[in-house]
């Protein structure tokens, strides 16, 4: 178990990533994309300053310029996907967020990492899960909503290439908190640039606010940044990808979604590509067994 750990890990974060979409849903009934992404950054600041405030001191230079900058991809990858969804439907901003799973290995290619077949295979098959799971009707006619999605859906690729590379350097609490901090600071200022400062809180948004506080964001992103710590980049973002399939379950139970052969396949399909994407490590650790 302690191997898969890191797997482990980013499989709870995708868990309570998928219960998001149903929360950013409810939030955006009354609340303006920016509105939403300033409070619940605000709220995970807040949590995570006041749990872990005897190690804010470790903060360094170092700290806050990795933290920034993958704070900044972060904003802008929820950006795009929270102000896709104003324009799509759920189903199709969850399956072109999570295509993320494609962006990382090719973006990575750029940055001088390797991808092997398993990764590749992995990463092929969870886009067609993901599709069986969230497309209905297809993707003939793509909108301004689903733009902006597939958008939001590289820069989160690149905040994953960014946390493989840091998380390895910094400490885990410290650099989410400047991470969560930044996305706060850079979504007031946005908001306040464009005056958007009629606030509108229903009980429907703001308890979708608070999980996206919470759960989706102060323990979510600790715990993306624990588990990128013990796994690759290309794993970690298959494995995140099942968001689409913890959201899928989430719609069925609280909103009444019918459960479908073709949600089954997709939910498979997903899960086969992850065994696939742990194949490789596996089977070269027998390999040195029998060295």
């Amino acid at each position: 178990m302690k191997r898969y750990k890191g797997e482990i890990i980013l499989l709870l974060t995708s868990i309570m990533w998928g219960g998001g979409f149903i929360a950013t849903e409810f939030s955006l009934g009354s609340m303006t994309p920016l509105q939403v992404m300033t409070i619940r950054f605000l709220i995970a600041t807040i949590i995570l300053c006041s749990v872990f405030f005897n190690q804010l001191k470790q903060i360094s230079k170092s700290t806050l310029k990795k933290g920034t900058l993958a704070g900044f991809f972060l904003f802008v990858g929820f950006v795009f996907q929270t102000v896709g969804l104003k324009y799509t439907t759920v189903s199709n901003n969850a399956f072109l967020s999570a295509i993320a799973v494609i962006f990382v290995p090719i973006i990575g290619i750029f940055l001088g990492r390797k991808i092997d077949r398993y990764g590749i295979i992995g990463t092929i098959l969870t886009v067609i899960g993901i599709a069986f799971l969230t497309i209905n009707g297809g993707l003939a006619s793509i909108n301004i909503g689903d733009v902006l999605t597939i958008l939001g859906a590289m820069f989160y690729a690149i905040q994953i290439l960014l946390v493989d590379m840091f998380a390895k350097e910094e400490d885990v609490t410290v650099f989410t908190i400047v991470q969560i901090t930044m996305c706060f600071l850079f979504s007031l200022i946005t908001m306040l640039i464009r005056g958007d400062l009629s606030f509108n809180i229903t009980f429907n948004s703001g308890g979708g606010v608070i999980y996206l506080a919470v759960f989706s964001t102060a323990i979510g992103l600790f715990l993306q940044v624990l588990g990128q710590k013990s796994t690759t980049e290309t794993r970690a973002a298959i494995i995140m990808s099942t968001e689409s399939v913890f959201g899928t379950i989430f719609a069925i139970i609280l909103l009444n979604q019918a459960l479908t052969i073709k949600v089954i396949i997709g939910c498979v399909i997903i899960f086969i590509a992850i065994i696939i994407s742990e194949v490789k490590p596996f089977a070269k650790k027998q390999k040195n067994k029998r060295g």
